[in-house]
């Protein structure tokens, strides 16, 4: 979410989340692995099929079957918690500086604790949903901590877990062969295997943050998230880059959230139109979306794309590269208005984040309902941006 920085005033508070206890390392579902491309971008993509078997990140807690050694073994140096509680703060410096004082983090336990210890010295200035990894199920699980629960500053959010990986790495999971014909991507998570960790999930009163790209993947989320009961906050899903046009209703008709990064779109363009041709018109349709009552929550996915919102702007509004192409915009009929892209970056993240209705603690009448006369920063910036580019009005 994209708010005012100002003079806050955070208190660490009680843990009803019970964030603090969870254990900095646990193997958890070993079935459940990252993608090795990180699960977006082309810029960070590196092909699975190179190895010859499925890949992961260095950093998963198992190697994938067949593989020999460990993965542990060439791990790369960890930062130290003194090195990362400092670049925390750097990070927390510079969302101040782009206007962002909300965001909902993905990564692992050790990123938790740092903020953990930020808010424990009261320097914590950032409201911060956390997505816990699925491996942590077992153990959220054991602690009761349900979705929505924490603190004014630190809040558990839905567990992340991926169903495929990414465009650029042509793991992205699709209905039909990528358009040289060879294959169709791949699912990362097994049905059964996702359908249990959901149901386990929603059970215990967790939400369901689930990566999904292609639009196979997209499907069995919606066909998997749909039966879900729900939670304080809303199930969602992450990236929904293409989507078939049979689903376009679902994601509004079952309450789920999507989650898109709107400034991937400035170097997926072609991309898309080469792997996925004429499928490209369902992606990356914010349109659409919210013609039907989709609520599109809009981020960047950093570190993978920059946290600067002003990009996402622009790509959301005009459908076009950073050179200008294509003209008028890749499929323009699904470009937004300006206010509507503000909202994508704000009221639809509190709606994500379960605070749609909730005052800030701080006392100064904010409400996302709000925003039109609170733009502030943001939209002045942006605004400008949008002009230095030759941006239409």
């Amino acid at each position: 979410m994209v708010r005012r920085p100002g003079a806050l005033e955070p208190g660490p508070g009680p843990d009803p989340a019970g964030l603090s206890g969870l254990p900095r390392r646990s193997r958890g579902l070993g079935q459940q692995r990252r993608p090795a491309d990180g699960g977006n971008h082309p810029g960070h993509a590196r092909s699975v099929r190179r190895q010859g078997r499925p890949g992961w990140q260095r950093r998963s807690h198992r190697p994938p079957a067949g593989a020999g050694g460990r993965a542990d073994d060439a791990s790369p140096p960890q930062p130290s918690p003194e090195d990362l509680l400092t670049a925390v703060q750097e990070a927390q410096t510079e969302a101040h500086r782009l206007g962002v004082t909300g965001i909902h983090n993905v990564e692992g336990p050790d990123a938790l604790a740092a903020f953990r210890a930020l808010e424990t010295e009261n320097t914590l200035r950032l409201r911060v949903l956390f997505h816990p990894p699925v491996q942590k199920l077992p153990d959220l699980v054991r602690m009761k901590a349900t979705s929505g629960s924490g603190t004014d500053w630190l809040r558990l959010g839905g567990v992340k877990m991926f169903l495929d990986g990414s465009l650029g790495s042509r793991t992205a999971w699709m209905l039909e062969p990528y358009e040289d014909g060879r294959d169709r991507g791949m699912p990362i998570t097994a049905e059964e295997v996702a359908r249990e960790a959901m149901t386990t999930a929603a059970q215990a009163g967790l939400a369901c943050t689930v990566h999904a790209i292609g639009d196979a993947a997209v499907r069995r989320a919606l066909d998997l998230m749909s039966a879900l009961q729900p939670a304080a906050i809303p199930h969602r899903i992450e990236h929904f880059q293409c989507v078939n046009p049979a689903d376009l209703n679902r994601a509004a008709a079952a309450g789920i959230v999507v989650s898109m990064q709107p400034a991937h779109l400035l170097v997926d363009i072609p991309l898309a139109d080469r792997q996925w041709g004429a499928r490209s018109r369902g992606a990356y349709a914010f349109k659409s979306l919210l013609q039907r009552g989709t609520v599109v929550a809009f981020g960047s996915d950093v570190p993978v794309a920059t946290l600067d919102p002003r990009q996402g702007v622009y790509a959301a509004m005009e459908r076009r590269m950073l050179d200008g192409a294509p003209m008028p915009g890749w499929y323009p009929e699904e470009r937004l208005s300006f206010e509507e892209v503000v909202s994508a970056y704000t009221q639809a993240n509190a709606r994500a984040a379960g605070v749609a209705d909730r005052r800030e603690p701080w006392g100064s009448g904010w409400t996302p309902t709000s925003w039109p006369g609170r733009l502030t920063r943001f939209s002045i910036e942006a605004m400008e941006r949008r002009s230095s580019m030759g941006v239409r009005p």
